[in-house]
C-alpha cells in the first residue's frame, strides 16, 4: 500500500532526524494536512471572492513556510551526514531543495517530498 503524500512527509522528517513522532520540529502528519488544507480554502475564497481572501492568503504563506522550514532542515541534516562520502546524493538533495523553494503550492511540494522519501530510502535513513 503506497504512503499518504502527508505520510511521506512525516517520514522524510522522522528519517533525517532519525526520531519517532513529535521528535523533531515538522516531525508530523497534521503540519502537511494543514498546508494542503489551507491551499484549497484559500482558493476557495479567492475564487468566490470572499471576505476572508487576504486572511487565507496569509495563513497558506504562513503553512508554506513551515512545510519548507521542517523539509529544509531536514535535507540540510542528511547533506551534512553524506557530504563527504557521497557527493552525487548531496548534490542531488540539493537540487530537491531548491524545488522545495519553489513550490508554491501541493503538487508540486507532494512531488518534492516524494523525491527526498525515495532518496532517503535508497540511503537506508529510518525514522527512530
Amino acid at each position: 500500500m503506497e504512503e499518504s503524500i502527508e505520510m511521506q512527509f512525516e517520514y522524510v522528517i522522522r528519517r533525517a532526524h532519525h526520531c519517532g513522532r513529535y521528535g523533531a520540529a515538522g516531525a508530523d502528519a497534521d503540519l502537511y494536512r494543514g498546508f494542503m488544507g489551507c491551499y484549497f480554502t484559500m482558493n476557495e475564497s479567492i475564487s468566490k471572492k470572499k471576505p476572508d481572501a487576504i486572511q487565507t492568503g496569509i495563513e497558506y504563506g504562513v503553512r508554506l513556510g513551515k512545510v519548507r522550514m521542517s523539509l529544509d532542515i531536514a535535507s540540510k541534516k542528511v547533506i551534512a551526514k553524506i557530504e563527504n562520502t557521497n557527493h552525487t546524493d548531496a548534490e542531488r538533495i540539493e537540487e530537491i531543495r531548491e524545488k522545495i523553494h519553489s513550490a508554491d503550492e501541493p503538487k508540486k511540494m507532494a512531488e518534492a517530498v516524494t523525491e527526498l522519501d525515495q532518496l532517503f530510502l535508497k540511503l537506508g535513513l529510518f525514522p527512530g
